[in-house]
């Protein structure tokens, strides 16, 4: 027992006999009989603005109801003119410090009366000073994050106290020899302080997000300022990722502890208030851990009445403050447990025997549990939603480039030797430190060579310098340098040479030459834009609509999902390649989804997992899957150099799966090594133009800087680059080169059209179609080709989707650490449902293999009809463009009873991302063309359409399931989801469009469902966009919330392509069993860091040397890219759709979170 008790309570320790049982049990009933004569006095010690709040008023009157105790409140004239001689004698005192309490005065008083303490004074002091607090929880092993005290001699000085010593650097501190890596956390040892400084790396922006006590709705604001502070002593700490939710402790005693979940101040710093203007929290549940930390807090910090903050973060929880005395707030039930438990603490220490008789006399509020809620009314459709996963391609970048050079000079050797591992052959430089290393050297290397007079690589050498030397920083975000060490063998230089040489390495035995130099590859550019970043946020502020929503909670778009997600019913976690545009692209998507302020970096530091996610979402092919991939690239090459007009035998050879936009690009080329040579004589046209501009300074004053602070000079270096590298001296083209050349005119037809470059738009037109036949073909031409190569790009992430559903369809939430407490929340209809997001942020060749799996992997019947004109549409397709997302929706009918396979129902919907330039361009092409036909420069139909119209197949027409046709979705609930119902492009006329255009609408569910937009049916402007749609597209009621929503929010949102939904009843045992057909057979422990909690933007592993060994740390990170060699093995059948449940190996099923 804690050593501030004043009265034994050993009669509670033994064991009575009967005979003394029996005599208590007299005893008590007498008690409880008679009237309690004496009443105990408790003097309420504070602050009047604490004492007199509203949730101690509500704890002292029902302290007061419980007849034994007195209340006596100090008042602030009492604290500060009297002498504590004549301050009210009491029983107990419960005082707690706050600004201006007399703190010294309470401890005299307490001791020289000595009332039974339920807050320790003298700890109190302890609290206000964060060294004291963080050493007195390690000595209780109470976990703390890992952490060094920064003190100076005084506030006003920047000198440091004997022994300490900080270095800064641009990307870590240095403190006593302890480094502290971007991002940390900087706090000032005086807790009444609480202006607390978060510091972020330059690979997220830098900058730091600056928190402080709540103004009106901010707590927090971000500032560009990375530097640390110079004056004040302070403790820095490492940076605790924690899905952007803190957690509130507030225990009463040693046994009862209740805790409450917020949105962490560290995040956009916007605070979410109630209608009352109170911050919202929701109560969670506590683990036993947890609860036990809670007691070892109130032991070591003597007191009863606490607050702390906990984070949960790395699969492990942490103190990072404790706050002393604390209430909770608006919670009726925590008063009567508060009440009720200060009550028996009281009486337990002053008179034991009382107790049994408080106890009989409480009846405290009765919780709510889950299975008291009914989960069905006769309003309530029959499914609700349990699962959301996508699969998403980044926003709109700018163009990538990359330099490659034999690297022989032993400083790159040792570089490599330094940072790889033992037996790898490549190296992935990313980090700050690593990326000013290679500066050092590269500058050192130019130095020699130019001395010695020596030519060789110093121009590449140059180029190096001048890319590493841009922005002012490093950042692994927009640059990198890959290592990887070579044969010594002759260099191929033309293209044909160099994917016949990859074929041969697979092909040979390992009795190679052994490898004496490296490749150097260095990469930059691909940077998500403005307009990306924008277009992310506001899809991501649509895709809210994808969730049902609440009529009578409000009446704006996607609040069902909002309010989910804020009551701890939504388990949301985000992950991302390694890649800067992609990491970018997944933090604006989720600052929309979430409705978050701010800035991009502190979003992405607490939401983002990519760490450690190259095996899931940046895998390569390896092994057969390369070699199959280069036989690809072989067969394209040898199609793109026929000069000969396509004949029927080529389209049976490179269109065999007869996918409509090959054949479309096919007729549009028709002979592809004329149509490169075109193509490469528009390239020279554009150089020329630019380099004309380049030459003119007033012309280059004029245009600087262009679209994302490019220069002239850069675009005219990065398309003079793709002339020179485009067609080798031996006349043959680089195949891999046309994707560049399309993005690059992409990106200047949609952000550079300010510098007036002609032939631009006949640029497109000519490589568009090459490039819509060449990519796609990259993955595969055959449909075994396609599976294969899609099975050893996805097989990862397929094992991680099938662990996502199989979670999802049982009601096991161990996974999501802040599940709501249902005993503190009786408002909330079914407080035990969850809803699991998985949002998967990728690159265009993830998107390639979904698609082509999807449709030749077996995933549903291919002679069913209705599979078949959806399979149509995605081969109507033409390109996987920025923002293509790939949804898959998971409902339960819990109606059915366990384990029927009809229980639970895949959703899958496809949208084709983002069409802003492609509707740029056609509007430019069709102005083009009028203004050249009115010139008589050309004649009709000179010029190519970029789209050709095909409005067959537009979209496909969805599987109705069996005996649900006529079920009408409804919005009653927030957990009452869509009905697998659809409406077709005539229905959508007849029950909505026209009778609203004739004043009698009959459908009352889906005027409710489209009135919770801000596009009401009653608009002409929205009946007018659905009546523009083509006849055979059909919308299930989420996909048609999502295009209304797009069509609403404006400009950022019309350029992405609604969800269309491409099959609506897909039972969970088939999409398992075609999941389970695609994964490896390989053992999948090697990806289950991927759904702990440790896997974000950021390593916070702290230097090994200088770990602390209280600190529980995950792996430390290592930036190398391995590329693991798989082994050949025969897989099964993946082109039949498999009739019966499948059952997954149990390696898969152990993902979580």
């Amino acid at each position: 027992m804690p050593n501030y008790r004043r009265k034994s309570t050993k009669m509670f320790k033994k064991s009575p006999s009967a005979s003394n049982l029996k005599n208590r049990q007299v005893f008590h009933t007498r008690l409880s009989e008679s009237t309690v004569t004496k009443k105990f006095k408790i003097g309420i010690c504070a602050m009047e603005n604490k004492s007199r709040s509203g949730p101690m008023k509500q704890i002292l009157s029902r302290l007061d109801a419980q007849n034994f105790f007195e209340i006596i409140v100090f008042t602030n004239q009492m604290l500060f003119d009297l002498s504590i001689d004549e301050w009210p004698r009491v029983d107990c005192l419960l005082a707690f410090y706050s600004t201006g309490f007399p703190l010294d005065k309470a401890i005299d008083f307490a001791n020289k009366y000595k009332p039974f303490m339920i807050n320790d004074l003298e700890m109190q002091k302890v609290i206000r000073d964060r060294e004291k607090v963080y050493s007195l929880l390690k000595s209780d092993n109470v976990p703390v994050p890992r952490y060094e005290v920064l003190k100076r001699k005084n506030d006003l000085n920047q000198s440091l106290e004997d022994s300490q010593v900080m270095e800064e650097h641009e990307d870590h501190l240095t403190i006593n020899d302890h480094v502290f890596t971007k991002p940390f956390v900087e706090k000032p040892l005086n807790a009444d302080d609480h202006n607390i400084y978060i510091y972020y790396p330059q690979a997220a922006g830098g900058g730091s997000q600056r928190l402080f006590r709540k103004v009106y709705e901010r707590s927090s604001i971000y500032s560009p300022i990375s530097r640390v502070r110079k004056f004040g002593s302070y403790i820095y700490e490492d940076f605790m990722p924690t899905d952007g939710q803190d957690v509130k402790v507030y225990t009463i005693g040693l046994h009862y502890a209740h805790a409450e979940a917020r949105k962490s101040p560290t995040l956009d710093g916007r605070v979410e208030r109630d209608k009352d203007g109170k911050e919202l929290r929701y109560p969670v549940i506590l683990s036993a851990k947890e609860k036990e930390i809670a007691r070892l807090v109130a032991l070591a910090f003597k007191q009863n009445i606490c607050g702390f903050d906990l984070l949960r973060a790395n699969g492990q929880v942490y103190v990072c403050d404790v706050n002393g005395f604390s209430f909770v707030k608006n919670s009726p039930k925590y008063y009567d447990d508060c009440a009720q438990v200060l009550g028996e603490l009281v009486l337990s220490n002053l008179c034991p025997e009382l107790v049994y008789v408080l106890k009989q006399r409480i009846h405290p509020t009765i919780p709510v549990t889950p299975e008291q809620v009914s989960h069905h009314s006769a309003s309530n459709p029959r499914l609700e939603l349990r699962c959301v996963l996508a699969i998403v391609r980044h926003g709109d970048r700018t163009p990538k480039q990359k330099m490659k050079m034999i690297a022989k000079e032993q400083r790159f050797i040792d570089l490599f030797n330094k940072y790889a591992k033992d037996g790898e052959k490549e190296l992935k430089l990313k980090r700050p430190a690593q990326m000013k290393e290679v500066l050092e050297m590269t500058r050192e290397l130019i130095l020699e060579k130019e001395n010695k007079g020596q030519s060789d690589n110093v121009e590449k050498l140059k180029v190096l310098k001048s890319v590493l030397e841009m922005y002012g920083h490093f950042s692994g975000v927009n640059r990198k340098v890959q290592l990887k060490w070579v044969t010594n063998k002759p260099p191929n230089k033309t293209p044909l040479k160099r994917i016949e040489q990859i074929i041969e390495e697979y092909e040979e035995t390992p009795t190679e030459q052994p490898a004496q130099k490296l490749l150097l590859i260095l990469k930059w550019g691909g940077e998500l834009t403005m307009a990306g970043r924008a277009q992310s946020e506001c899809m991501g502020d649509s895709f809210r609509s994808v969730y049902p929503n609440k009529n009578d909670y409000s009446a704006l778009p996607g609040s069902g999902f909002i309010r989910l997600h804020s009551t701890y019913r939504h388990d949301l976690k985000i992950y991302a390649s390694d890649e800067g545009r992609v990491q970018t692209t997944a933090a604006a998507f989720a600052k929309g989804l979430l409705s978050l302020d701010g800035e991009i970096a502190p979003i992405l530091y607490h939401l983002v997992r990519s760490h450690k996610t190259d095996k899931l979402l940046d895998q390569p092919p390896t092994g057969p899957g390369k070699r199959i991939m280069a036989n690809v690239k072989l067969r394209l090459h040898k199609m793109i150099h026929n000069q000969e007009e396509f004949t029927e035998e080529d389209y049976k050879r490179f269109a065999p799966t007869g996918t409509q936009s090959l054949i479309d690009s096919m007729r549009i080329i028709k002979s592809p090594y004329k149509k490169c040579c075109e193509l490469l004589e528009f390239v020279k046209n554009i150089v020329q133009q630019i380099k004309a501009i380049n030459d003119n300074p007033e012309l280059v004053a004029e245009y600087n800087p262009l679209y994302h602070d490019e220069s002239v000079q850069l675009m005219l270096g990065r398309w003079s680059k793709l002339e020179k590298d485009f067609q080798s001296k031996d006349g043959s083209f680089d195949i891999s080169k046309i994707p560049d050349i399309f993005d690059n005119i992409k990106y200047d037809v949609q952000h550079n059209s300010k510098l007036g470059l002609k032939n631009t738009i006949h640029l497109y037109t000519c490589v568009k179609p090459l490039a819509d036949l060449i990519v796609p073909q990259e993955y595969g031409i055959t449909e075994p080709e396609k599976v294969e190569i899609g099975r050893m790009i996805l097989s990862p992430l397929v094992r991680k989707l099938m662990a996502d559903l199989k979670v999802a369809s049982t009601d096991d939430t161990s996974d999501n650490p802040y599940r709501l407490n249902p005993s503190y929340m009786p408002n909330v209809l079914s407080p035990g449902r969850y809803v699991r997001t998985r949002l998967y942020f990728t690159s265009e060749s993830l998107i390639h293999s979904f698609l082509n799996l999807t449709r030749y992997a077996g995933l549903c019947d291919p002679e069913d009809e209705s599979w078949k004109e959806a399979m149509e549409y995605l081969g109507s397709v033409r390109e996987a463009q920025y923002h293509t997302q790939i949804v898959l929706m998971m409902y339960e009918d819990r109606h059915l009873p366990e384990g029927d396979p009809n229980r639970f129902r895949v959703s899958i919907n496809f949208s084709p991302g983002t069409a802003a330039c492609q509707r740029k361009v056609n509007e430019r092409l069709n102005a083009m063309s009028e203004i050249l036909l009115e010139n008589g420069e050309i004649s009709s139909g000179a010029v190519t359409p970029a789209e050709p119209e095909d409005s067959e197949n537009e979209a496909p027409l969805p599987v109705f399931p069996e005996g649900m046709e006529d079920v009408i979705p409804s919005v009653q609930e927030v957990e009452s989801l869509d009905s697998m119902k659809f409406l077709t492009k005539a229905e959508l006329v007849e029950q909505i469009v026209r009778p609203l255009e004739e004043g009698d609408l009959v459908d009352a569910n889906w005027t409710a469902l489209l009135r919770t937009q801000p596009c009401s049916p009653e608009d002409a402007a929205f009946r007018e966009w659905l009546n523009s749609f083509p006849k055979e597209r059909r919308f299930s009621p989420a996909a048609l919330r999502y295009a209304a929503a797009i069509f609403t929010e404006g400009d950022g949102h019309e350029a992405v392509e609604p969800l269309v939904t491409l099959h609506n009843n897909i039972p969970l045992h088939q999409m398992e069993a075609f999941l389970q057909k695609i994964a490896d057979a390989n053992d999948v422990t090697d990806l289950m860091d991927c759904e702990q909690s440790d896997i974000y933007f950021f390593d916070p592993t702290p230097s090994p040397s200088t770990a602390s060994r209280d600190t529980v740390t995950p792996e430390h990170m290592h930036d190398s890219e391995r590329d693991t060699e798989r082994e050949s093995t025969p897989q099964p059948e993946l082109h039949k759709p498999s009739p019966t449940h499948s059952p997954l190996p149990h390696s898969p099923l152990s993902y979580r979170g």
